[in-house]
């Protein structure tokens, strides 16, 4: 909670955080939080940065800019455990 009157609410489906007010939020129903996680972690084959070993704040803005709230559709090439990179 942020304070009595807003909380931050995180969309585990898109990756990102908000500021809403408390009034906006809703008890989720109970059979809701059985169901397994929907959103999957993954991340692109074969790409990493140039210029060091973490992607540039400039990039990671961008990429998302250019992704967010979009329909993208992928192919699984792998699975198992990669690197984790925060979002």
């Amino acid at each position: 909670m942020v304070d009595g009157q807003f909380v931050e609410v995180c969309y585990v489906d898109f990756g990102n955080c908000e500021t809403v007010p408390v009034s906006k939020v809703k008890a989720i129903k109970k059979e809701w939080t059985e169901l397994p996680a929907q959103a999957i972690q993954c991340s692109l084959a074969s790409i990493s940065p140039v210029s060091g070993p973490t992607w540039p704040d400039a990039i990671v803005d961008r990429f998302k800019n250019l992704t967010m709230q979009k329909m993208l559709v992928g192919k699984v090439i792998k699975k198992g455990k990669g690197r984790k990179i925060p979002v």
